[in-house]
C-alpha cells in the first residue's frame, strides 16, 4: 500500500458516514480474513485501527505477503473495474473498518483517488481517452506539451529517472521492463498507439521501470505541471487512470505469486498458454520473440538449447 497520506486518514467515522452514507463500521479479531482472493469485489474498506496484511496463496498452501496496512490506508479499490478480488487480506492484530459499497465509492471524485496512490504493466482493457485525440486536440488539453520522436530500440525513460513527464504513444509500440545490474530483464508490459505511460509522475518518485521502442515511436509528452489539470479537467481521464492502475496492480501480482512460487518451466507453459492462438490447426505464439525476449517475458534466463517446434 502506499505510505502516502490518503485523503481518508483523518477522517472519524461521522465524517466517513457523511462522506459515504451508505457505509458501515465493521470489526474483526487478530487473524481474521477479511476477503479472500477472487471473491467478488463489492466494497472498499478504510482501516480506522490495527494492521493487517495482504498476501496471494496457492492451493498447496503456500503465500506470498505483498504488503502490511496500517490505519488510515484502505484496500478493495479493485471494487471499481468489478473484477474479482487479487489478493486476501487477514487482519494482524484486531482491526475496525469502515467499509464503503461500490456504489458509494463510484461516487467519489476520481482526482482524489488517484492522487492518493499509483502502482507500477499491461494497460486497462477499456479505450484510452486520447486514442482517438490528433495532436492539435492534444495540444488543446495540454498546452505545454511537445512532440518527441524516438528510433527502434531507443530508451525512451530509464528506471530510477525522475519522474516529470506523461508520454502518450502517437505510433510505434514500446516495452516496460526492470534489469538488474548484470543486465537480465523482466518485461512488464507492452504498450500501444493511443495508450500512455509515466503516470508516476503524480506521486513525484522516481521512475519504477524503464520504457524501450520496440519500433520507431512518436509520442505527446505531458509535463508534470499540466497533469493533475488534466485530472480535475477530464474526469474520463481520471477514471481510465484509475483503472489503468487497477489493470497493473491485477497483473503485478500475478507476476508476484508466478515468480515465488511457480519455476521457470511453469511459468514458460503459462506464457505459451496465454500468449498462442490457433493457426492451422495448431496453438502457435504469433509474435517473433527470441530466447532472450521470451525470458525477460517470464522471469528467466535464456538457454542455448533448440526448442521443439510444437509443444
Amino acid at each position: 500500500m502506499s505510505r502516502a497520506i490518503g485523503p481518508l486518514a483523518s477522517f472519524d467515522e461521522g465524517a466517513l458516514r457523511e462522506l459515504a452514507p451508505r457505509g458501515a463500521a465493521r470489526s474483526f479479531p487478530k487473524n481474521a480474513v477479511i476477503i479472500n482472493e477472487s471473491d467478488q469485489t463489492d466494497s472498499l474498506y478504510i482501516l480506522l485501527s490495527g494492521r493487517a496484511k495482504v498476501f496471494v496463496s496457492e492451493e498447496d498452501g503456500r503465500e506470498v505477503v505483498l504488503s502490511t496496512i496500517r490505519e488510515g490506508d484502505y484496500f478493495g479499490e479493485l471494487v471499481l473495474d468489478g473484477g474479482p478480488r487479487s489478493a486476501s487480506i487477514m487482519t494482524l492484530e484486531p482491526c475496525r473498518c469502515f467499509v464503503i459499497p461500490h456504489r458509494g465509492v463510484a461516487r467519489a471524485q476520481p482526482g482524489a483517488m488517484v492522487r492518493a496512490r499509483g502502482t507500477p504493466g499491461p494497460m486497462s482493457q477499456t479505450a484510452s481517452p486520447f486514442a482517438d485525440l490528433d495532436e492539435s486536440a492534444l495540444r488543446a488539453l495540454a498546452p505545454h506539451g511537445a512532440v518527441r520522436s524516438f528510433a527502434k530500440n531507443a530508451v525512451v525513460v530509464s528506471e530510477g529517472d525522475e519522474t516529470d513527464s506523461l508520454y502518450i504513444l502517437l505510433s510505434g509500440r514500446v516495452k516496460a521492463f526492470v534489469s538488474e545490474e548484470d543486465g537480465r530483464e523482466v518485461v512488464l508490459s507492452t504498450v500501444g498507439v493511443g495508450d500512455y505511460f509515466g503516470e508516476m509522475v503524480l506521486d513525484g518518485g522516481p521512475r519504477s521501470a524503464s520504457i524501450m521502442t520496440l519500433e520507431p515511436c512518436r509520442f505527446f509528452v505531458i509535463p508534470r505541471g499540466d497533469i493533475e489539470g488534466l485530472i480535475d479537467r477530464n474526469p474520463a481521464f481520471a477514471r481510465h487512470l484509475i483503472r489503468m492502475l487497477i489493470g497493473k496492480v491485477r497483473s503485478l501480482t500475478r507476476k508476484v505469486l508466478d515468480l515465488a512460487l511457480k519455476d521457470v518451466y511453469g511459468r514458460f507453459a503459462k506464457f505459451v498458454d496465454e500468449n498462442a492462438v490457433e493457426q492451422k490447426g495448431a496453438r502457435v505464439v504469433p509474435e517473433r520473440l527470441t530466447q532472450h525476449d521470451i525470458a525477460a517475458r517470464i522471469g528467466g534466463s535464456p538457454v542455448h538449447k533448440k526448442l521443439p517446434a510444437q509443444w
